[in-house]
């Protein structure tokens, strides 16, 4: 058992607060705890020989976790990450970034995959991982998304954010409908002089309460509460 992981590249926690933690090592492999990261054992996973580059918890479900493969595949578990099950390959795709958004009454749990690296940077799943659309954010939204996050009020939106190598522009787009059309937006700053730096990475997450909040470059920390329209620095 471990608790000294230095090159943790994904780490994600059980939403129910029960102390299970899963973290993607770089070195070890697929590691996790029951004790809120104290200490750490691996879990072999034979499905992925090469290891994992993706994993999200199910905000609906917490045994429910997906985790995408150096081997092209899409995994699923049922029970916290202890045993797992391929539900689909994607040949040539190597999605480093999976989002799951809430499985609500009023609209059904989605299983986006996310890489600008990729030939479809964006695809999501309805149908519990079996297949994956393509997703394409357009009307002029040509830089590529590097960030995605649900609303876990209401699944059907979505904001995505996209950065354009060159200039370091940051945009936001917005989906009321899972991804299947898109509005966009050049979100308008409220502090005069404050630069979001998109070509270093950018990481969206939506709070329980609705509001949106955004991490961009190195240091700069928003929130917005109008789905990025306008974004309020704060203090990191």
């Amino acid at each position: 058992r471990r608790s000294d992981v230095s090159d943790a590249r994904s780490v994600v926690a059980s939403p129910d607060g029960g102390g299970r933690v899963l973290v993607i090592s770089s070195t070890f492999g697929l590691l996790a705890s029951d004790d809120g990261g104290r200490t750490l054992a691996p879990v072999t996973i034979p499905q992925a020989p090469t290891g994992l580059v993706g994993i999200a918890v199910d905000p609906s479900d917490a045994d429910v976790v997906w985790a995408s493969a150096r081997n092209d595949a899409v995994l699923r578990s049922g029970d916290a990450g202890r045993t797992w099950e391929v539900r689909t390959t994607l040949p040539d795709e190597n999605f480093r970034r999976i989002v799951v958004g809430p499985d609500l009454p009023s609209s059904p749990s989605r299983v986006y995959l996310l890489d600008s690296t990729a030939s479809t940077p964006l695809r999501v799943s309805v149908d519990d991982g079996a297949t994956f659309a393509q997703v394409s954010v357009s009307d002029g939204f040509t830089a590529t998304v590097i960030a995605l996050a649900v609303d876990p009020t209401d699944s059907d939106r979505v904001v995505a954010a996209a950065g354009d190598a060159d200039s370091c522009d940051l945009n936001l787009a917005l989906s009321v409908n899972g991804g299947g059309s898109w509005t966009t937006t050049q979100p308008e700053l409220t502090m005069p002089g404050e630069v979001f730096p998109a070509c270093a990475g950018a990481t969206l997450a939506f709070r329980p309460d609705g509001t949106l909040a955004l991490a961009a470059g190195f240091d700069r920390v928003a929130v917005s509460r109008d789905q990025g329209r306008t974004l309020l620095p704060v203090d990191p």
